[in-house]
């Protein structure tokens, strides 16, 4: 039977596209889950838990720490 090339391209495109974003509250000012900034201007982190808790990561001066140690810590647990 024949197969288009170009179905075929699409197919590899797809299998080779990378995940996507993880999903945020339209109102994330952080751009990542679990990051947020505090009313002194600082970045906090925390961890959502399976069981519906959270785990604290710590305050950060910058958001790219805040967002380094949640993906570490989504790492460590496999929740990411």
């Amino acid at each position: 039977m024949y197969e288009d090339p170009l179905e075929e391209v699409g197919r590899k495109l797809r299998d080779d596209a990378p995940p996507d974003p993880p999903k945020v509250r339209s109102d994330n000012t952080s751009g990542y889950p679990g990051v947020y900034r505090r009313p002194s201007g600082k970045w906090c982190a925390e961890l959502r838990l399976g069981n519906g808790k959270k785990r604290n990561l710590g305050t950060f001066a910058n958001i790219d720490d805040a967002i380094a140690a949640t993906q570490a810590a989504e790492d460590e647990t496999g929740l990411g």
